[in-house]
């Protein structure tokens, strides 16, 4: 929804290839995942990450648990968060 609603040549293209239908082809599946990073619906949708892993571990601050499993979900919260793919 962020490259959609970018109001960016790439998103207005975006729209357009999505409307045509799905991507039938991993060929029509990278164009779209294109159009995507350069509407800046990457960045958009890792900063909406960001800040949910930040409220999420400051509500994990905020009780009292373990430390060990305490330490655990963050790490693997932040991992699912800040990984590649």
């Amino acid at each position: 929804m962020a490259a959609l609603t970018s109001g960016t040549p790439a998103g207005t293209r975006l729209g357009e290839v999505l409307a045509a239908g799905p991507p039938g082809t991993d060929a029509d599946v990278a164009v779209a995942a294109g159009l995507v990073a350069e509407a800046g619906g990457l960045a958009r949708t890792a900063q909406a990450a960001a800040d949910h892993l930040a409220t999420a571990l400051a509500a994990l601050d905020s009780v009292p648990l373990v430390p060990g499993p305490a330490v655990e979900l963050a790490e693997i919260a932040r991992f699912v968060v800040t990984r590649d793919r």
